[in-house]
């Protein structure tokens, strides 16, 4: 499958400062860059060797397209081609959801690219005095973070600013690898490197104005079917609310092996598992929901694992009856 990244960030957050700088390594060579414009991105640095309507070949090996009409179509019209990874830069499209929805959706797609990070860039100088659903939902989405802008500020200003910053980005997104735009010596590494599962624990529930993050735990391994019940049902009521569901799944019938589990809202991806565990092994499933109470989220995962809190029905009873309503 080929390696696919995801670029998004508000509009002069530095995407494609970014993106030009890493193109111009050598490791980078035959990438396939895909966006909604080519003037969004300025490759001018970059001689173009063929071109034609919605395609530019360039010296450097990479090939840059223009999306035409849906994604979907735009990604299936190159299905032919030959290149070793792929980069969308969404420019325009301020929600990475339906980019991430189309790769591990469709069935075509889903068995070409491999979706290995969602990286999102945020202007630590205007981003949170002008926060919004659409930039908290980039951050809500990333798997890594990289706050930009830093360099432009003064040197009694810079340390404050970054650091409430890094506060805001973890009160949305604790789970996020952050980066420092400055401390990035080699561009090219942020697409050529795959971002880690989680496996570590982080606090139960974080809140911003718009979404919750929750971290589902279970130190046992547990029967697949209670995972796939978990997660239909987790879908059947909560869909709409969920963002992203990501994470390790510790499961019976391969416990050195773990399962990668990732979602985006009601589209999963089929299930993978890794060749070994990263660190000990347990379930640790990141939710992210604008649910304003995740509480309901919890409870469902206790339930099939038969710890149901009290005046909440048990599994068996949520399999036979999945309308059953769950305690509040």
């Amino acid at each position: 499958m080929i390696p696919t990244h995801i670029l998004t960030g508000y509009l002069g957050s530095g995407k494609t400062t970014l993106l030009n700088r890493a193109l111009k390594a050598p490791e980078m060579e035959n990438t396939l860059v895909v966006v909604n414009e080519f003037g969004e991105i300025g490759l001018d640095h970059l001689l173009m060797e063929n071109s034609s309507d919605a395609i530019l070949e360039l010296s450097n090996g990479c090939i840059c397209c223009m999306i035409r009409g849906e994604l979907v179509d735009t990604l299936l019209s190159l299905k032919d081609r030959k290149f070793d990874r792929l980069i969308i830069e969404t420019t325009g499209l301020a929600d990475p959801a339906p980019v991430a929805q189309a790769l591990i959706g469709h069935p075509t797609l889903s068995q070409k690219f491999d979706l290995q990070s969602i990286i999102t860039m945020v202007d630590c100088i205007t981003a949170f005095p002008n926060s919004n659903e659409e930039i908290e939902q980039q951050i809500a989405f990333a798997d890594k973070i990289i706050i930009s802008k830093a360099d432009l500020l003064s040197k009694d200003k810079r340390e404050a600013t970054i650091e409430e910053c890094k506060q805001h980005i973890q009160a949305i997104n604790p789970n996020a690898e952050l980066i420092l735009a400055t401390d990035i010596d080699d561009p090219a590494k942020i697409f050529l490197q795959i971002g880690k599962p989680v496996t570590k624990p982080v606090s139960t529930s974080h809140s911003h104005h718009h979404v919750k993050t929750i971290t589902l735990h279970h130190e046992a391994p547990m029967p697949s079917q209670i995972l796939d019940q978990f997660m239909e049902q987790a879908i059947l009521r909560f869909g709409d609310d969920i963002l992203r569901i990501k994470g390790l799944a510790y499961m019976t019938e391969h416990p050195d092996q773990p399962l990668v589990v990732h979602g985006v809202q009601n589209i999963f991806h089929q299930p993978k598992k890794l060749d070994q565990w990263p660190n000990k092994p347990q379930t640790a499933l990141v939710i992210i929901t604008k649910l304003k109470n995740p509480e309901p989220i919890q409870r469902l995962f206790a339930t099939f694992l038969n710890q149901p809190q009290i005046d909440t029905p048990d599994r068996a009873a949520m399999t036979e009856s999945p309308l059953t309503i769950l305690g509040t």
